[in-house]
């Protein structure tokens, strides 16, 4: 699957998931009567939005993509809605966090913990995978 058709799915999903919170929240309003959607409400529609999104492509696979791809994609898509979630608590989280660095050591905490479980899960692997082949010529010479 090329990656221009990929981005399309996705961002055909983000205006999906950006539309359905968009009536939520227009009936919402509506029913206090209030007329005007705030700036910051729909920014953080559209960070929940993209974040859902993300998150919905980094943990479900339903294309066809390689082993390669799907590790790939999960480890953008869910860095990257990680991110979505870090930019909706820098600016609209009750007790603002006004210090940048804080957001930036919080980013990097996520992608060494994402490292970590990653070389974790591959060295996992690469043992089942190993013990498997075992069992496999085990199995072909008592044949």
């Amino acid at each position: 699957m090329k990656i221009s058709k990929y981005l399309g799915y996705i961002l055909k999903d983000f205006f999906t998931a950006f539309g359905g919170l968009i009536f939520l929240v227009l009936m919402y309003l509506r029913i206090y009567s209030v007329e005007t959607i705030s700036d910051s409400l729909l920014f953080q529609m559209i960070l929940f939005a993209a974040a859902f999104t993300l998150f919905r492509y980094a943990l479900i696979n339903k294309f066809e993509l390689t082993k390669k791809a799907q590790m790939i994609s999960f480890f953008v898509c869910s860095t990257l809605a990680d991110i979505m979630i870090l930019i909706w608590l820098f600016f609209f989280s009750p007790g603002k966090i006004h210090d940048l660095s804080l957001i930036l050591i919080y980013f990097i905490v996520i992608i060494c913990v994402k490292g970590g479980v990653y070389a974790m899960m591959y060295i996992d692997g690469k043992a089942q995978e190993k013990q498997l082949n075992e069992k496999l010529r085990e199995y072909n010479s008592s044949k």
